[in-house]
Formats: structure tokens, C-alpha cells, sequence
């Protein structure tokens, strides 16, 4: 083994003063690294678009929503078998939802609403509603009053409002029996703005309390209940067992956006795969580093054949020449993508269009990623070495011996 290490130290550096073997070394050296740093920066980066789209999609959903969409729910029955059966639910919150217009003295015409009514103190316990608001003040103390409510960012630039502004809510009264449409209109004051950085919201979702609601809607009744789990939970399981008690519908709110998910992880995984294609190209220069490298050191080869060394070790000097620029070069790739990602996350100097969730290009590297890359690039480079390193056996040491030693 000692006399293998000594002789692979002496080939490289042998190697390095010859011009021709030692270009294309570095050429060999620099596309892997490239390679390395490439597929790691672009896994980082759509790791970062998942992690940054499931945060704000987070910020209006909650972990699971369970809903009715025939009869009313019995919210106090269904919350004391969630605290008896279910440890791994941590907060619930159910909320009612109603359609009306809105409109302002300036305003040409009315834009439908969604109007959420909630349980202030809950609901911030089941969302990160409290963390969009752009102003500073708690969920309850914006809603602490039936008058009150929150708008989001695109709705108050498309009226023209801000916080303490009064609007004027239309909604069609469907209690009285008459042929007649009936159109009544609330009076409310908005109490605070916020903004989750995806516009069908920001410019049509409106919070106020269950209260506000329900005295301006008698008929409408609570048909969805917002679930966030411990940590540690199973979600997929866990939803499937909320299924199956409450024969309801139960789902994620990953189950709302499928085209989206399924983008993500299709463009992450699409991404990896012909970034790795093009790592596999740059280390198949290592088969020509090593074809020609052994056919230069073809005499000591015969050399070391004719005094009793077997192919076996002799193939362990080139495997080794071979791993240690790999491992040098990914290693590299490596180290230069986690730059790029802290300098991503730090300073956020690219900006994207308004046609992206996100503001800024994200970027997180996680270890479990670093490390597959770092796999899958060492064994691409491993078996292009031991493709290399099969030249050996077509050396005659006769003839060389004879014509070359």
C-alpha cells in the first residue's frame, strides 16, 4: 500500500511537468469544479424558491383545513374530539367564509371580497397572519371591535385606502322572502393592512371577526376548521385519520395548489438531473487524463509489471490520481456553492419579476443536499477513473520493454 501512495505522488507530480498532461488536468480539475458548484448553487436555489412559496402559502393556510361543504359544523363537539383523540393537532380555528362588494365615495365600481370571519386569538395560532400585517398590532386588537377590518395591500392601493379609512360593504340580505334583490351595506373601518405577496389574496381576501359575521350574516354557519400539527407529526397520517373519524373532507393545503407543488418539485428534480448530465460530461475528461497520462508512463508500467506488480495495484495508482482530483474538485464546487448561497441569503441583489411569489432569488443549502450531490458527483467520477484506468491492460510490456525502455 505504501509503495502505491509513494508511486501516486510520484506520477502526479512527474505529470506536472509536462505541459500537455498538466493543462489537461486542470482542465479536468476546473469542469468538475464548475459542475460541483452548478449542481449544487441551482438545488440550493429550488430548494429555496420551495421553502420560500410553502412559507407564504403557510402565512393563509394552515397545516390542514377540515370542512363541510353541505351542513354546518358542530364546532364545540368536533374541538372536544380533536383535545381527547388527536395529540399530535395543536390549535384549531374555524372560520366562516361569505362574498360581498366593496366600495368607497371615490370609487368608479364595487370589486368582490371574500370576507373571513375568524376567532382573532385563533386564528394567529393556526397562520403567520400576524407576521403579514404591516403594521404594528395583533390580530385581536385589529378585529376588537365588530366594525373593524383588515384588507389586504392590493385591495387599499386599488381604492385608495389606509389604516383608519372607513369602506362600504354591499352584500345581498337573502333572509327577507321577497322577489325583490334585497342589497344591504355595512359601514367598516379598516383597522390595519397585510400583505402575503401573492396578489389573488392581497387584492380580494378580507379579515374580520366570526362576530362582525355573524350579525351581518344570520344564515351563515361555521363549515371549515383551520388545524396546525406538532412538529413531530405525521401529517399524511394524521389527516387520514381525521377522515376517517369525522367522515369529512380533510386536506392540505399543498391539495390546493397541486400544479404548483408538482412545478416545484417536477423543475427540482428536471434541474438536478441535467445539471448531473453535465458533471458526467465534464468527468469524462478524466478518462483522457488517465489514457493519456498511462500512455506516457507506459515504460513504467512495463517496468513495474516486468518486477512482479501485479495490474491490480498498478490500476490503484491511476483509480487514485483520479479520485484525488474528484475529490479536490467537487470538494471545491462544494465549498464555492455554500459561498454563493450565504451571499444569496445575505445580500438578496437579484430581484425577480412580480410574476414570481418571491421578491428576491432565494437560496438554502441544506446538509442532506450537499452531501448527495457530493455522492453523486464522486461516483461519476470514480467510474470514469476505473473506465480510464483499463488502458493498462493493453500495454505489451514485451515490446515496450524492448523498443521504449
Amino acid at each position: 500500500m505504501n509503495s502505491v501512495r509513494l508511486l501516486t505522488q510520484r506520477f502526479i507530480f512527474s505529470s506536472a511537468y509536462h505541459k500537455t498532461v498538466s493543462t489537461l488536468s486542470v482542465v479536468c480539475f476546473l469542469g468538475i469544479a464548475i459542475g460541483t458548484f452548478s449542481l449544487s448553487l441551482i438545488t440550493g436555489i429550488m430548494r429555496g424558491f420551495e421553502i420560500q412559496i410553502h412559507t407564504k402559502m403557510q402565512g393563509i393556510h394552515a397545516d390542514a383545513i377540515m370542512q363541510s361543504f353541505d351542513s354546518a359544523l358542530n364546532i364545540p363537539a368536533i374541538e372536544k374530539v380533536l383535545a381527547a383523540e388527536f395529540d399530535y393537532i395543536k390549535e384549531s380555528s374555524p372560520y366562516i367564509i361569505e362574498h360581498a362588494l366593496i366600495q368607497t365615495d371615490n370609487s368608479e365600481s364595487p370589486a368582490v371580497i371574500m370576507l373571513k370571519g375568524v376567532d382573532p386569538l385563533k386564528e394567529e395560532r393556526v397562520s403567520t397572519i400576524r407576521s403579514k400585517l404591516l403594521t404594528p398590532i395583533t390580530l385581536p386588537k385589529a378585529l376588537n371591535a365588530d366594525s373593524t377590518i383588515v384588507i389586504g395591500k392590493s385591495l387599499a392601493e386599488q381604492f385608495n385606502l389606509k389604516v383608519g379609512d372607513t369602506t362600504t360593504l354591499l352584500y345581498l340580505d337573502t333572509t327577507k322572502k321577497t322577489k325583490k334583490i334585497s342589497v344591504e351595506q355595512i359601514t367598516a373601518q379598516i383597522s390595519a393592512l397585510f400583505s402575503t405577496g401573492i396578489d389573488e389574496y392581497d387584492s380580494s381576501l378580507v379579515y374580520c371577526s366570526d362576530s362582525f359575521l355573524l350579525k351581518h350574516f344570520p344564515q351563515a354557519t361555521y363549515k371549515a376548521i383551520s388545524l396546525t400539527f406538532q412538529p413531530t407529526s405525521d401529517q399524511a397520517t394524521t389527516i387520514s385519520k381525521l377522515k376517517k373519524r369525522f367522515a369529512l373532507d380533510v386536506y392540505s393545503w399543498k391539495e390546493l395548489y397541486p400544479a404548483l407543488v408538482s412545478a416545484l418539485k417536477l423543475e427540482k428534480y428536471a434541474m438536478f438531473c441535467i445539471l448531473l448530465l453535465i458533471t458526467l460530461v465534464a468527468s469524462m475528461t478524466i478518462i483522457s487524463l488517465l489514457y493519456m497520462l498511462i500512455h506516457q508512463k507506459k515504460s513504467d508500467i512495463a517496468l513495474l509489471r516486468s518486477m512482479g506488480m501485479p495490474f491490480k495495484d498498478i490500476n490503484k495508482i491511476f483509480l487514485s490520481i483520479g479520485c484525488y482530483i474528484a475529490l479536490l474538485a467537487s470538494t471545491l464546487g462544494i465549498v464555492l456553492s455554500i459561498g454563493a448561497t450565504w451571499v444569496l441569503q445575505n445580500y438578496p441583489f437579484i430581484q425577480l419579476p412580480d410574476a414570481y411569489y418571491v421578491s428576491h432569488l432565494p437560496a438554502q443549502l441544506e446538509w442532506s443536499t450537499i452531501l448527495i450531490v457530493w455522492f453523486a458527483v464522486l461516483c461519476i467520477a470514480v467510474c470514469a477513473t476505473w473506465i480510464g484506468t483499463r488502458a493498462t491492460k493493453g500495454i505489451n510490456i514485451s515490446t515496450v520493454l524492448r523498443f521504449e525502455g
